[in-house]
Formats: C-alpha cells, structure tokens, sequence
C-alpha cells in the first residue's frame, strides 16, 4: 500500500522482484500507479487506489514495506491487525512492535538480504496475534485518548 513509492521503497522491490521467479514471487502495489521510470516487471502488479485496504492485506502472504524513511507507517498495524505477517525496513518507526510470531525487520538498503528473505519466507513461520492492536493501545479510541490526555 503506498502513495510515496520512493518513500516506500519501490526501487528496493523492483530490484528484488526482477530476480525472483514471476511464476512463484507476485508483488502487487495497491495506491498509486507504476512511477514512469520504472520498467514493467511480469510479477508486479500496480491495482491503482483502493478503500478496501483490509481486503489487500487480508489476500496478502505478507505486507512487504522497505521503507526508506516511514515515522510510524499505520500500513504495519493494519496489516498485522488483519493476521498478515510484515516484512518491513529497519527505517520504519513501528519496527519496535514486531516480535518474531509478527514478521522480519530488514535494512532498508540491501535488495540481497530482502531476496534472500522472501526466498526463504513462508507464510506458516508466522502467527500475528490477532489482538495487536489492542495489546499496542492502536485504536483509534486509544489514539483519541492520548490526544485527549495531553491537551489536558
């Protein structure tokens, strides 16, 4: 899920999905469309903006985010929200709620150890627990009463 390939990543994943095999490896970016400098790849896929993100995740094998800078990125728990395992860069701020039942923390700017990563992944290695955004106070009522708290 993205609006800011460059932000997210996408050079990293174009790189990495170039080399992987289009018949077993698929990428599909939801959110804006394929940047203009970047070649088509016939296991990637731009699907445009989407409301139903929940569905996307929920689809997904993993929510893979090597994000070059990302100060929380809610795309993490809202993918571990719907019980889909992260792949996500060292650069993104919700990286210190990961465990190792929610998905793999990798460094932003290494496409080997990301290929190497997804050659390895297998969606059963991970269990997110289906109460993280409870058990990380990421409700939208506790964001509301947090804000509510310091403006007292």
């Amino acid at each position: 899920l993205s609006t800011s390939h460059t932000r997210k990543g996408y050079a990293l994943l174009h790189k990495v999905f170039s080399r992987l095999p289009a018949d077993r490896y698929q990428l599909w970016v939801v959110g804006d469309q394929r940047p203009r400098s970047s070649p088509t790849l016939p296991n990637v896929r731009f699907v445009g903006f989407s409301q139903q993100t929940e569905r996307w995740l929920t689809a997904a094998d993993a929510l893979v985010h090597p994000a070059l800078y990302e100060p929380f990125g809610p795309v993490v728990s809202e993918a571990l929200a719907c019980g889909t395992p992260v792949m996500i860069s060292t650069f993104t701020g919700a990286k210190e709620l990961i465990g190792p039942s929610d998905g793999l923390v990798l460094p932003p700017n290494e496409p080997q150890k990301w290929e190497e990563a997804l050659r390895r992944f297998s969606p059963q290695s991970f269990q997110p627990s289906q109460d993280f955004v409870e058990r990380h106070h990421l409700s939208v009522s506790d964001h509301v009463e947090k804000l509510l708290s310091h403006w007292e």
